[in-house]
C-alpha cells in the first residue's frame, strides 16, 4: 500500500519542482550582407536545445505551398468586423495585461548589440549611425518597460567612415519561471476560447 502513496507524492514533488525551476532563453542574431543567422539556445537545467529559427521558416514556407489553398467564402465583412471594434479593442486591452502580467517576471540577464555601419559617405554615415542609435535605444526602453534588466545592456554602434559596410550582431538572455508561464498559457487559452467567437465574428451573440 505504501507504493500507492509513495509514487504520487514523488510525482507531485517533481511537478512542483519543474514548476519553480527557471528556463533561460537565448536569442542569438547576425546579419552581413553575405549571410543572416538567427538562433534560439533553450536551457532548463541541464537540458539544452538550439533551434535554427531561419532554417525551420524555410521548411516550413516550403510546405505551406504545397498544401492547397483553401477558398474562405464565409469570411465575415467588413460592418461585422466594425460592430465588434468596440469589443476586439477591450479583448487586446485583456490579452495585454496578463502578457504584461507574465513579463514583469521575466530578467534579462544579458543583452549585447554590435552594429557596424558605413555608406561610403562620411556625412550620410554619421546620419545613419545616430538614427541606428535612436531605434536601438527605443527598443532597450520598452523592454525596460515590461521586464526587468539585471545587467547593464551593450550597445555599440561603429561609424566606419571610410568603407561600405552594414553588420550587426544581437545576444539577448532571458530566463523565467516555468510555472508563470504555465499558469499565463493557460489564462491566455481560457480566455481566447471564451472570446473566440470576437476574434472569429461568426456568432452574432457575443458576451463580454
Amino acid at each position: 500500500m505504501q507504493w500507492f502513496v509513495i509514487i504520487p507524492a514523488v510525482l507531485l514533488l517533481l511537478f512542483l519542482l519543474v514548476l519553480v525551476t527557471k528556463i533561460s532563453i537565448t536569442i542569438m542574431a547576425g546579419y552581413t550582407p553575405q549571410e543572416q543567422r538567427v538562433f534560439v539556445r533553450v536551457r532548463i537545467l541541464f537540458f539544452r536545445y538550439t533551434i535554427n529559427v531561419l532554417e525551420l521558416m524555410e521548411k516550413k514556407k516550403a510546405t505551406s505551398e504545397q498544401e492547397p489553398i483553401q477558398s474562405e467564402d464565409d469570411s465575415p465583412s467588413f460592418s461585422t468586423w466594425a460592430e465588434r471594434l468596440p469589443e476586439l479593442i477591450k479583448s487586446a486591452g485583456d490579452i495585454h495585461t496578463m502578457i504584461k502580467g507574465f513579463l514583469r517576471s521575466v530578467r534579462i540577464k544579458k543583452f549585447l548589440w554590435r552594429s557596424y555601419i558605413g555608406t561610403g559617405d562620411a556625412a550620410y554615415t554619421g546620419v545613419i549611425a545616430g538614427g541606428l542609435w535612436s531605434v536601438k535605444g527605443m527598443i532597450l526602453g520598452t523592454l525596460s518597460t515590461y521586464m526587468k534588466i539585471v545587467k547593464a545592456p551593450e550597445l555599440e554602434v561603429v561609424p566606419v567612415f571610410q568603407g561600405e559596410i552594414a553588420t550587426s550582431q544581437l545576444e539577448c538572455t532571458i530566463t523565467f519561471r516555468i510555472g508563470k508561464a504555465l499558469l499565463t498559457a493557460v489564462k491566455l487559452f481560457r480566455y481566447i476560447r471564451k472570446k473566440k467567437p470576437v476574434f472569429t465574428g461568426h456568432d452574432a451573440d457575443v458576451r463580454g
